[in-house]
Protein backbone atom coordinates (compact mmCIF):
# COMPACT_ATOMS: atom_id res chain seq x y z
CA UNK A 1 0.00 0.00 0.00
CA UNK A 2 1.36 3.39 -1.00
CA UNK A 3 1.63 6.22 1.52
CA UNK A 4 -0.05 9.49 0.72
CA UNK A 5 2.25 12.12 -0.66
CA UNK A 6 1.40 14.73 1.97
CA UNK A 7 1.90 12.37 4.91
CA UNK A 8 4.95 12.89 7.08
CA UNK A 9 6.57 10.37 9.34
CA UNK A 10 5.85 10.82 13.02
CA UNK A 11 8.97 11.94 14.84
CA UNK A 12 10.50 13.61 11.80
CA UNK A 13 11.54 17.25 11.75
CA UNK A 14 8.73 18.11 9.34
CA UNK A 15 6.19 16.44 11.67
CA UNK A 16 7.41 18.50 14.63
CA UNK A 17 7.31 21.68 12.54
CA UNK A 18 3.69 20.94 11.61
CA UNK A 19 2.84 20.41 15.26
CA UNK A 20 4.37 23.77 16.14
CA UNK A 21 2.45 25.40 13.29
CA UNK A 22 -0.82 23.93 14.56
CA UNK A 23 -0.09 25.20 18.07
CA UNK A 24 0.59 28.65 16.67
CA UNK A 25 -2.73 28.46 14.85
CA UNK A 26 -4.48 27.67 18.13
CA UNK A 27 -2.94 30.78 19.70
CA UNK A 28 -4.15 32.92 16.80
CA UNK A 29 -7.64 31.40 17.04
CA UNK A 30 -7.77 32.13 20.78
CA UNK A 31 -6.71 35.70 20.10
CA UNK A 32 -9.23 36.32 17.31
CA UNK A 33 -12.22 34.71 19.03
CA UNK A 34 -11.52 36.56 22.27
CA UNK A 35 -11.49 39.85 20.38
CA UNK A 36 -14.78 38.90 18.71
CA UNK A 37 -16.29 37.94 22.08
CA UNK A 38 -15.28 41.25 23.62
CA UNK A 39 -16.64 43.15 20.62
CA UNK A 40 -19.95 41.30 20.82
CA UNK A 41 -20.12 42.00 24.56
CA UNK A 42 -19.52 45.73 24.15
CA UNK A 43 -22.09 45.81 21.34
CA UNK A 44 -24.66 44.35 23.72
CA UNK A 45 -24.98 40.91 22.15
CA UNK A 46 -25.67 37.84 24.27
CA UNK A 47 -23.54 35.65 21.98
CA UNK A 48 -20.47 33.89 23.37
CA UNK A 49 -18.04 31.97 21.19
CA UNK A 50 -16.21 29.01 22.68
CA UNK A 51 -12.46 28.51 22.16
CA UNK A 52 -11.62 31.95 23.52
CA UNK A 53 -9.82 33.17 26.61
CA UNK A 54 -12.34 33.35 29.46
CA UNK A 55 -10.69 35.72 31.93
CA UNK A 56 -10.83 38.87 29.74
CA UNK A 57 -14.44 38.18 28.80
CA UNK A 58 -15.76 37.50 32.29
CA UNK A 59 -13.73 40.34 33.79
CA UNK A 60 -15.38 42.71 31.32
CA UNK A 61 -18.83 41.30 32.16
CA UNK A 62 -18.20 41.91 35.87
CA UNK A 63 -16.90 45.41 35.15
CA UNK A 64 -20.07 46.18 33.18
CA UNK A 65 -22.06 45.06 36.21
CA UNK A 66 -20.03 47.36 38.46
CA UNK A 67 -20.67 50.25 36.05
CA UNK A 68 -24.38 49.50 36.02
CA UNK A 69 -24.49 49.42 39.84
CA UNK A 70 -22.37 52.57 40.24
CA UNK A 71 -23.81 54.85 37.57
CA UNK A 72 -26.77 53.08 36.02
CA UNK A 73 -25.02 52.79 32.65
CA UNK A 74 -22.86 50.11 31.09
CA UNK A 75 -19.53 50.66 29.35
CA UNK A 76 -18.29 53.17 31.93
CA UNK A 77 -14.95 53.48 33.70
CA UNK A 78 -14.83 49.96 35.12
CA UNK A 79 -15.57 48.49 31.71
CA UNK A 80 -12.85 50.50 30.03
CA UNK A 81 -10.35 49.49 32.72
CA UNK A 82 -11.30 45.84 32.13
CA UNK A 83 -10.86 46.32 28.38
CA UNK A 84 -7.39 47.79 28.93
CA UNK A 85 -6.47 44.76 31.03
CA UNK A 86 -7.96 42.49 28.35
CA UNK A 87 -5.92 44.28 25.68
CA UNK A 88 -2.77 43.60 27.71
CA UNK A 89 -3.61 39.90 27.98
CA UNK A 90 -4.42 39.72 24.28
CA UNK A 91 -1.18 41.56 23.57
CA UNK A 92 0.66 38.78 25.40
CA UNK A 93 -1.06 36.18 23.22
CA UNK A 94 -0.15 38.17 20.12
CA UNK A 95 3.44 38.46 21.31
CA UNK A 96 3.56 34.69 21.90
CA UNK A 97 2.18 34.05 18.42
CA UNK A 98 4.60 36.42 16.73
CA UNK A 99 7.72 35.34 18.62
CA UNK A 100 6.99 31.61 18.48
CA UNK A 101 7.69 31.64 14.73
CA UNK A 102 11.40 32.29 15.38
CA UNK A 103 11.63 30.78 18.86
CA UNK A 104 9.09 28.01 19.56
CA UNK A 105 9.82 28.26 23.28
CA UNK A 106 7.24 31.06 23.34
CA UNK A 107 4.66 28.29 23.02
CA UNK A 108 5.47 27.47 26.65
CA UNK A 109 4.54 31.03 27.63
CA UNK A 110 1.23 30.76 25.78
CA UNK A 111 0.55 27.36 27.37
CA UNK A 112 1.15 28.84 30.82
CA UNK A 113 -1.04 31.85 30.03
CA UNK A 114 -3.90 29.65 28.85
CA UNK A 115 -3.53 27.32 31.84
CA UNK A 116 -3.89 30.35 34.12
CA UNK A 117 -6.98 31.34 32.12
CA UNK A 118 -8.41 27.86 32.70
CA UNK A 119 -7.77 28.13 36.45
CA UNK A 120 -9.53 31.52 36.43
CA UNK A 121 -12.50 29.92 34.65
CA UNK A 122 -12.62 27.13 37.24
CA UNK A 123 -12.51 29.63 40.10
CA UNK A 124 -15.27 31.71 38.52
CA UNK A 125 -17.42 28.63 38.07
CA UNK A 126 -16.87 27.51 41.63
CA UNK A 127 -17.26 30.82 43.47
CA UNK A 128 -19.27 33.10 41.18
CA UNK A 129 -21.44 30.95 38.90
CA UNK A 130 -22.18 28.34 41.56
CA UNK A 131 -21.28 25.30 39.49
CA UNK A 132 -19.48 23.83 36.53
CA UNK A 133 -22.37 22.39 34.52
CA UNK A 134 -23.14 25.55 32.54
CA UNK A 135 -19.51 25.87 31.43
CA UNK A 136 -18.76 22.24 30.60
CA UNK A 137 -18.26 22.91 26.87
CA UNK A 138 -15.94 25.78 27.75
CA UNK A 139 -13.85 23.38 29.85
CA UNK A 140 -13.71 20.84 27.02
CA UNK A 141 -12.49 23.55 24.64
CA UNK A 142 -9.93 24.77 27.18
CA UNK A 143 -8.67 21.20 27.61
CA UNK A 144 -8.34 20.80 23.85
CA UNK A 145 -6.40 24.07 23.52
CA UNK A 146 -4.10 23.08 26.38
CA UNK A 147 -3.48 19.77 24.61
CA UNK A 148 -2.73 21.54 21.30
CA UNK A 149 -0.30 23.90 22.99
CA UNK A 150 1.35 21.03 24.89
CA UNK A 151 1.86 19.14 21.62
CA UNK A 152 3.59 22.23 20.20
CA UNK A 153 5.80 22.58 23.27
CA UNK A 154 6.76 18.91 23.03
CA UNK A 155 7.52 19.25 19.32
CA UNK A 156 9.69 22.32 20.00
CA UNK A 157 11.59 20.33 22.61
CA UNK A 158 12.08 17.50 20.08
CA UNK A 159 13.55 19.95 17.58
CA UNK A 160 16.02 21.25 20.18
CA UNK A 161 17.39 17.76 20.85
Amino acid sequence: MRKRENMVEKGSQEYDERQISMSRGAILLILCLTVVNLGLLIAGSNTYLLFAASAPYYLTIMARGFDLAASGAVNGGYTWAALVFSALVLGLYLLCWLLSKKNPKWLTVSLTLFAVDTVCLALLCRYVFGGFTDSIMDFFMHAWVIYELYVGVRAARNLDE
